[in-house]
């Protein structure tokens, strides 16, 4: 199993919005494909993943997040 977290891009925001998900649970992913877009006070960012394997989300979408907590985890067999 590995964990993808919402990497510090700055030390403005503590928390992001997470505003949309390309996967659904359980969906086969590959490294390079995008998990998700989350949005900081200042932009919108990717979450892409750096695994090949099948997702499953820990939030629902417009949750709130704190930085560095992960968001998702990816694993080689579906859960």
């Amino acid at each position: 199993m590995k964990y993808l977290a919402i990497p510090n891009d700055g030390p403005s925001d503590s928390t992001v919005k997470l505003i949309s998900y390309s996967k659904s649970n359980g969906e086969k992913i590959i490294t390079g494909e995008l998990i998700m877009e989350y949005e900081t006070s200042k932009a919108i960012f990717e979450l892409r993943s750096e695994y090949d394997g099948y997702i499953s989300y820990f939030y629902d979408k417009d949750d709130e997040v704190e930085v560095g907590k992960p968001v998702c985890v990816i694993d080689n067999k579906p859960m």
